[in-house]
């Protein structure tokens, strides 16, 4: 071949392969760009594994409160136990507390104890501040 055709054939070669400095920083910016992946990848597994942690707490908690929860007494005679439900959870989802539900059963439904509907929406052993939560994290996520 000839010298002056053989060494601009090089030159078009050397221009189109990479060099071995080339693949070097290739990858080092690959590992690099995997390490803060990774670092990535750990710290939203850790904040799932604590939200996991809340919710398994919660859970536990809320199994703990219905299997120690005093039997539910019967309603009384002539009470329309369904149409109590209803008010109670409507005005829970609307927003009220446990202590605002009891309170309108109470005075505008006439039931004298309404500890059992209360315990059934809110939970036994909840306090008249109780809301319903929908099992959301009470903070948004990251």
């Amino acid at each position: 071949m000839n010298e002056p055709l053989s060494a601009r054939a090089r030159a078009i070669l050397d221009a189109i392969e990479p060099s071995p400095r080339d693949d070097l920083a290739r990858l080092l910016r690959l590992a690099h760009d995997t390490i803060l992946l990774a670092a990535e990848t750990h710290r939203r597994g850790e904040a799932l594994a604590a939200s996991l942690h809340d919710v398994t707490a919660r859970l536990e908690a809320a199994v703990r409160a219905l299997t120690t929860a005093a039997p539910a007494k019967a309603p009384e005679e002539g009470t329309d136990v369904a149409a109590v439900r209803l008010v109670a959870i409507e005005q829970a989802v609307a927003g009220a507390n446990r202590g605002e539900v009891g309170r309108r059963l109470r005075e505008e439904m006439g039931i004298e104890d309404p500890s059992a509907v209360l315990d059934d929406l809110f939970g036994a052993g909840t306090g008249p501040t109780a809301r319903l939560t929908w099992g959301l994290p009470d903070t948004p996520a990251a």
